[in-house]
Formats: C-alpha cells, sequence, structure tokens
C-alpha cells in the first residue's frame, strides 16, 4: 500500500503517474501494488529522488499475507489474487 502527499502539481502528476503503472489507485492518493520486495524497494527509491522532503512524503505500508487476506472494503473494487507477489 503506498500512499502520498505532493504539494507541487508537477511532482504529484510524476509520483501519480509512477503509481499507475506499478499498481491500482484504491484512493486519490493511495495504490495498492503488488511488487517482490526487491521491486518495492527499486522503484520507491526512484520516487524517492522525484519529492521535496521539505513539503512531500510518500508512505508504503507492506503487507504480510495474513493482513493481505484479512483487508476488508465496501463498495467497488476488487482483490488481487495474485500469490507470485506481496503487497507493498
Amino acid at each position: 500500500m503506498v500512499s502520498y502527499d505532493v504539494a507541487d502539481a508537477r511532482r504529484r502528476r510524476r509520483i501519480e503517474h509512477a503509481l499507475h503503472a506499478l499498481g491500482d489507485r484504491v484512493q486519490y492518493s493511495v495504490f495498492e501494488c503488488f511488487l517482490t520486495l526487491p521491486e518495492a524497494r527499486f522503484h520507491l527509491a526512484r520516487l524517492a529522488e522525484a519529492l521535496d522532503l521539505r513539503t512531500d512524503s510518500l508512505r508504503a505500508y507492506p503487507l504480510c499475507a495474513w493482513c493481505a487476506a484479512a483487508v476488508e472494503w465496501r463498495g467497488p473494487g476488487r482483490r488481487s489474487e495474485d500469490k507470485r507477489v506481496v503487497v507493498v
């Protein structure tokens, strides 16, 4: 699970486009990204380079297999069933 809060519109669009390529948007600034741990580390480091750390934030919440299976939601959406990856 990755969330962001980016003050500048240009930087925000860059982060948003990158996250769209990595996962599914589940809220305005929250994405579910199914990545291996090395992939997650690589992409998070790359995304962090686009941030202004005085005003922006990017957070990644890894979910263990039990936690990912226990996620509940109401309304539209779907849960990925890909067992080859972990939710980050």
